[in-house]
């Protein structure tokens, strides 16, 4: 064509930029500008070289050609001569036609490798789908389907933050925010979030640009200019929502929403297995009636912290408490009033005892309490409390208020208990002599104590955690 050069232009980050052979400009919005939105060939001057960005060489002519890929355009070829070399006719006819001719080549060309390009993201993203999906079918822990969900979304999204939140009786738990969430305590309201909207109408929500919008994604301080919110639902059940967002206008493309949507989808079925599975394992260890920890289970934590003790570590007590008088409660009112009965004295038990204590239903109308980092004084306090509230309460049911009083007996590990069963024999020994001297008192294996009420209070020993944690630490080895 005897052209002196002829360098191309293409779309960069949503505007077109004039690339030479050593260095790039912008290009204004010239004859390429309406030769692109037209779809077809425009032709500048040597004056008007310049205004399409081609110009700085003293009578240089150019011609630019869309480059169109079926209804997807793909750039512009440019090309530009001077008039020495193109004559008085510039580029002329023949040159227009071979010019598209180029361009047309230069687009089949290009498409195969746009195919080519896409068929190999398309590929990556189903192998990523294919392993992430088969590790989510593989735990049942929830933290860890989490963390691999989180790890999904880094491979197929990467750079984004992500949030994960765990829907529960009180609300949405924070369980993941940007990293995982160790105590996933921190309850949020979605109340007025574009995260609400997603939730209620129980669909995927992606929002490209939100930088004029007044309403939040989520209740938490973040600079967020993109987000899609994905549900984690089972079918009619909402078990949560993973929100992704960024500080950057238009996070991600089409196709990559669409493989978040299936791996999140994947995340919820295991999601509600983990919880099913949570939920037998907490029946198999909680008491049915009061929610208090099961006999099998006490009998568990207490011989491993009667071990820490044995290695050395804190002091540890045992109440054993007994409603007094249980079975005339249930001839006078009924079963099903002694059934509130217990669950009353529970409740007096979960509200009385210290941070740490673990209250459990010991078996029929009796209840253990294990006291760790608790010496013989300060269970001994906790155990009147416990008495007298219980003494102090009325029990409702259908015949009326019911009021009962309940005997307790008082054991302190020592270095010569060589089991477990040992504590609970003299704690069971200290309840006999209770329920022997008149019931409605506390007694301590071994020893006399002196009325409550007379004995001067002492401050309590409170020990960092919570019945829960305590659950928590040995509830994989039981």
């Amino acid at each position: 064509l005897e052209l002196e050069k002829a360098p191309p232009i293409w779309f960069v980050e949503n505007a077109l930029r004039f690339r030479h052979l050593v260095s790039t400009a912008d290009v204004g919005a010239g004859g390429d500008a309406s030769s692109l939105a037209q779809a077809s060939p425009a032709q500048a001057s040597p004056a008007q070289a310049g205004v399409m960005g081609i110009g700085g060489t003293e009578g240089l002519s150019a011609v630019a050609v869309p480059v169109i890929d079926g209804n997807i355009i793909l750039g512009v070829l440019a090309m530009t001569g001077t008039k020495e070399r193109l004559g008085e006719d510039g580029f002329g006819e023949a040159r227009h036609m071979a010019l598209e001719l180029m361009a047309a080549q230069f687009a089949r060309t290009l498409g195969r490798s746009r195919v080519q390009t896409e068929t190999e993201a398309h590929m990556e993203r189903l192998r990523v789908i294919q392993e992430e999906s088969a590790r989510l079918v593989t735990s049942l822990d929830i933290m860890a389907i989490v963390k691999m969900v989180a790890d999904a979304v880094e491979r197929l999204a990467p750079g984004n933050d992500l949030y994960i939140l765990i829907k529960g009786s009180g609300g949405f738990t924070l369980a993941y925010d940007r990293a995982p969430v160790e105590e996933a305590r921190q309850v949020l309201s979605l109340e007025g979030t574009l995260t609400e909207m997603a939730v209620s109408d129980r669909e995927h929500k992606y929002f490209s640009n939100l930088l004029d919008y007044s309403v939040p994604v989520l209740p938490l301080e973040a600079a967020i200019a993109s987000a899609l919110m994905l549900p984690l639902q089972y079918e009619e059940e909402m078990l949560g929502v993973a929100v992704l967002a960024s500080g950057e206008v238009d996070m991600l493309r089409p196709r990559q929403v669409d493989s978040l949507r299936v791996i999140t989808d994947q995340a919820a079925i295991s999601l509600k297995n983990a919880l099913f599975h949570a939920d037998i394992k907490a029946r198999a260890l909680t008491d049915g009636l009061t929610g208090l920890c099961n006999h099998k289970q006490f009998k568990s934590i207490l011989s491993n912290e009667v071990k820490r003790y044995q290695s050395g570590m804190n002091p540890l007590a045992l109440l054993i408490v007994d409603v007094d008088h249980f079975k005339k409660v249930n001839d006078t009112y009924g079963h099903q009033a002694g059934d509130e009965v217990l669950r009353g004295v529970a409740e007096v038990l979960r509200s009385t005892v210290r941070e740490g204590d673990l209250p459990a239903r010991y078996g029929g109308e009796e209840f253990g309490v294990l006291m760790a980092s608790s010496d013989q004084a300060g269970a001994h306090l906790i155990a009147e409390r416990i008495r007298q509230k219980v003494e102090a309460t009325s029990f409702p049911s259908r015949s009326g208020p019911i009021k009962v009083t309940v005997s307790i007996g008082l054991a302190s590990c020592t270095m010569d208990m060589k089991s477990p069963s040992d504590l609970v024999e003299r704690a069971d020994q200290a309840l006999y002599q209770a329920k022997a001297k008149g019931r409605n008192q506390t007694v301590i294996a071994g020893t006399i104590m002196e009325p409550a009420e007379k004995r001067p209070e002492r401050p309590e020993r409170r020990r960092p955690g919570s019945a829960e944690a305590l659950l928590k630490k040995y509830r994989g080895q039981t």
